[in-house]
């Protein structure tokens, strides 16, 4: 393969007034330590980029300027890209096909580093509309075509994957997986297929399931949020011959027509450096961040409290910042649809999302989210009625189990995920909160409240930073300290 140190960098941009087009936008270079290992990347805007009317800013560490900006000592590429490129299983395949290639012959590398994972990906499959070349007058990499499929088809991918997994597999299982493989995101099993030409990501049977049927608890999952009225990914549950499903999903990051909608997943817009500590960051930092880029929607503040709410009632204990993201609309960005949500028994895991400060990652509280409702804002009320219907949905779950025809013994031993006392301290604070909306003094609370005299620090020593009472889109909220999220 052919190393690249520098890569041209173009977006594509939907508007409604005209068509998509495909914008330069800029250089991305790379340095490195010994071999392929990445120190550190640089971008780079093109001037006719920073000219045009529709540039935006790729990432919130590159502000739309002149000149080169470097990705830091506690970053070695920026977010944006790191969306890009693949995770866990996407890795694996294309080292799996570099070791087959080395076999046939010399001159093949024997690693590679992050950089090269990013130029290595499908660029039909890659996530969003950022599109890359080796050079301004080069063809698009990672363009070998994205296959399409029948439904009938499955098996014979289900088949190479387990082999895969199991490490047993031939050279017609890694060539069978080798292009959709790179598809970004997660350690399952996937491939990205076209089916009746439209783009879709399959999530395949994994051995990391330990015979739980995985992906038709995900998709009970979106079925509970769809009822829950969360805009969620949509897809269909498929069935392989042995009985174990397949889950085929629509890419929300594509219009109708095919054309590329810009993303980035949390984690990118948090700020969160290689170094960083997003443990320490919450779902209120979250909703802060909701509010800034979307310009104070609240439907979306909404639909992010539903979404906590949905994930602390099915234990959703895989909640990590690239399992939130956002989509590039209009001249704003928006809340994409929920994705990768799937309830789980695992108990005591540490790196789930906090819901505040004062939430234990390791037991969240369904209480701590109600308690918080000012930073989605929400009104008691509003809060009341978004937690009913969410919880409602989730009661749902042993029905719709039984129509996707999981195995009793399976929903007997999944129902620790559906926490019959997160359920229960829910009840109780629909009730607590539906008695009608509490105003707060807002010149009262700023004499209590006032700024303290002295800095503040959280008990992991960052600082932390005062916010004083105010109305949020009409919503009283009381002063209190934050954390300055990102780093």
């Amino acid at each position: 393969m052919k190393f690249h140190d520098t890569l041209e960098v173009y977006v594509e941009v939907c508007s409604q007034e005209s068509e998509p087009q495909t914008l330069r936008a800029g250089t991305l270079g790379a340095s490195f330590l010994g071999g392929r290992v990445l120190a550190g990347t640089w971008f780079e805007y093109s001037p006719s980029y920073l000219n045009s009317h529709s540039a935006y800013s790729l990432d919130p560490a590159l502000p739309l300027t002149k000149g080169r900006i470097y990705s830091g000592a506690d970053s070695h590429m920026f977010g944006t890209f790191q969306d890009l490129a693949p995770d866990d299983w996407g890795k694996r395949i294309i080292e799996a096909n570099l070791a087959e290639s080395r076999g046939h012959g010399p001159g093949t590398t024997t690693s590679i580093g992050a950089f090269d994972y990013l130029a290595l990906s499908s660029d039909e499959a890659r996530p969003g509309s950022l599109r890359i070349r080796a050079s301004e007058d080069d063809r698009w990499l990672g363009t070998d075509s994205v296959p399409e499929i029948r439904v009938t088809d499955l098996d014979t991918y289900a088949s190479a994957a387990a082999r895969f997994e199991a490490h047993e597999a031939t050279s017609e299982d890694l060539e069978l997986l080798r292009t959709p493989g790179t598809s970004a995101g997660g350690a399952r099993p996937k491939v990205t297929v076209r089916v009746n030409g439209e783009l879709r990501l399959i999530k395949l049977p994994s051995e990391r399931d330990r015979g739980r049927d995985g992906e038709a608890w995900e998709f009970l999952a979106i079925d509970i949020a769809r009822r829950a009225g969360i805009d969620v990914q949509t897809g269909e549950l498929l069935r392989t011959t042995d009985g174990m499903s397949s889950l085929s999903l629509k890419r929300f990051d594509r219009t109708r027509a095919g054309d590329r909608i810009g993303f980035m997943s949390a984690r990118t817009a948090l700020e969160i450096s290689d170094q960083g500590h997003p443990q320490h960051l919450t779902y209120e930092d979250l909703a802060d961040t909701v509010d800034s880029l979307s310009g104070g929607d609240r439907q979306q503040l909404k639909d992010l409290f539903k979404r906590v709410a949905l994930t602390v009632l099915i234990n959703n204990v895989d909640d990590h910042w690239k399992n939130h993201g956002f989509l590039r609309l209009g001249e704003r960005w928006a809340l994409s649809p929920a994705y990768d949500i799937n309830p789980l028994i695992s108990r005591g895991v540490v790196t789930s999302r906090q819901i505040s400060s004062a939430d234990d990652p390791r037991n969240r509280d369904i209480r701590n989210l109600t308690r918080t409702a000012s930073s989605y804002a929400l009104t008691r009320d509003d809060a009341a009625s978004a937690l009913s219907v969410v919880l409602n949905a989730v009661r749902l779950w042993p029905k719709i189990a039984r129509e996707l025809k999981i195995s009793g013994g399976e929903i007997t031993s999944m129902s620790p995920a559906f926490s019959l006392e997160q359920q229960g301290y829910a009840e109780s604070e629909i009730e607590r909160l539906g008695v009608g909306p509490r105003t707060i003094d807002l010149q009262a609370n700023s004499k209590i409240q006032s700024v303290p005299t002295k800095p503040q620090k959280s008990e992991h020593g960052e600082d932390l930073v005062w916010v004083k009472p105010h109305l949020r889109n009409g919503v009283p909220v009381a002063g209190f300290w934050r954390r300055t999220p990102g780093r």
